[in-house]
């Protein structure tokens, strides 16, 4: 005579209160991280027949995260935990949104194309300003060729001692050696 098997607790409509749900996801979570980064549990939520407790993230780098943990009902009423994740609250950072690689070469392309044409505006203005005869303070850009009146500066006496002025600065030391000599000479 063959045996009936065993009638199975009907556990899945009663599920275990919220202390030994957090106690069983606290006791999984130990294992794959470690007790100082689980911080205080943040409440049980419940859908489809899936039981999750969140906790706090204490883990350095991840302010606002949470550990979430979810668990059901098995065969034979054993409770267990399906998943371990460590998830963004509300209060969490986090990267920027994904912007596809085309969009992101068009806007590089974009401030590259801007970029060189701030650089060519400000070369033309600085060429502008070079050719502008504009009064800019300097009193020397006041005078022109033309303010001259047709004299030759090459050809004035500029020596205010009515010495000559030689060609090579090198007369000028031995212009100035020699009549120290002479001078030293006399002298003796």
């Amino acid at each position: 005579m063959a045996k009936k098997p065993a009638a199975r607790a009907d556990t899945a409509t009663t599920p275990p209160d919220e202390k030994t749900l957090t106690d069983l996801a606290h006791s999984a979570l130990v294992d794959v991280a470690p007790v100082a980064d689980i911080g205080q549990p943040r409440g049980l939520e419940h859908a489809d027949g899936v039981y999750s407790v969140r906790f706090e993230s204490t883990m350095p780098g991840y302010p606002g995260w949470q550990w979430l943990v979810s668990m059901a009902d098995g065969d034979g009423g054993q409770w267990g935990v399906l998943e371990i994740h460590l998830v963004p609250g509300p209060d969490a950072l986090v990267s920027p949104d994904w912007v596809p690689w085309s969009d992101r070469l068009e806007e590089y392309q974009r401030s590259e194309a801007e970029r060189i044409q701030a650089e060519a505006d400000a070369a033309e203005l600085v060429a502008e300003d070079d050719g502008d005869d504009s009064d800019d303070g300097d009193p020397d850009d006041d005078l022109d060729d033309d303010d001259l009146d047709g004299v030759d500066i090459d050809q004035l006496d500029l020596d205010p001692d009515g010495l000559e002025v030689p060609d090579d600065p090198n007369d000028v030391f031995d212009h100035l050696i020699d009549e120290d000599d002479d001078d030293a000479v006399e002298k003796d």
